[in-house]
């Protein structure tokens, strides 16, 4: 049997996130405001379609257990990435960090900090999908990360990103422990995906494994269009 983070979307917006998005059937999406990220049940040419149809001409992204995905001819993929699934269940020692809670007033700040480190699929409404902290500077937002894909029992921890001015000071290890423990405390466990080949892999790896973060698998990032 599947287990539900191989497909985390999917069951994010069937259960506790479905008021963020649409579902029909065999197919879902985020309101593209909040997140580009939809799901299909089944990896199927139907199911694709379907979802064609549902996300129009917006871009939408995959989290899948496949690495190729059987498209319809009109489909086509922009982006395909491997992901490191981690996942966490047990909590970390806290580290000491100055953080904020970040709202929808610091959208602009939160995309324009998204843009310059390319952290994965983000939206100008992302930071409603959970607890998102962030670590300012002078008044200046240099560091975040929080909360996104919610599946039955599980909390993504998302949104991991450094302003380079800010690198070097152990922000990325105290707001992942902190986001991941408050996860913990709810009595869910913790995962995250780190994209393969990026140039921060193995220093992000690094920081999760510190935090208690293990590999589960191989997952894959697929954004498709359907001109």
């Amino acid at each position: 049997m599947a287990h539900l983070l191989d497909n985390p979307a999917w069951w994010a917006l069937r259960e506790a996130q479905a008021a963020f998005g649409e579902t029909h059937e065999r197919v879902a999406r985020y309101t593209p405001a909040i997140s580009p990220i939809g799901a299909v049940s089944e990896s199927t040419p139907d199911a694709f379609e379907s979802l064609a149809r549902m996300c129009s001409r917006d871009p939408v992204a995959i989290i899948s257990e496949h690495a190729s995905l059987p498209l319809p001819a009109h489909v086509r993929t922009v982006r395909h990435v491997g992901l490191h699934q981690m996942v966490c269940e047990a909590a970390a020692p806290p580290v000491p960090i100055d953080s904020v809670r970040l709202g929808s007033a610091d959208a602009e700040e939160a995309l324009a900090l998204v843009a310059l480190t390319e952290p994965g699929p983000f939206a100008r409404r992302t930071l409603e999908l959970g607890t998102y902290l962030g670590v300012r500077e002078r008044g200046r937002l240099l560091a975040m990360t929080g909360e996104r894909l919610k599946p039955p029992g599980w909390t993504e921890v998302s949104g991991v990103c450094t302003h380079p001015d800010g690198r070097g000071r152990g922000y990325a290890l105290g707001l992942v422990t902190a986001v991941t423990n408050a996860i913990l405390a709810r009595g869910e466990a913790a995962f995250l995906h780190v994209a393969i080949g990026s140039p921060s892999e193995k220093s992000a790896l690094r920081v999760y494994e510190r935090v208690g973060f293990r590999t589960r698998r191989q997952l894959y990032l697929h954004v498709l269009v359907a001109p």
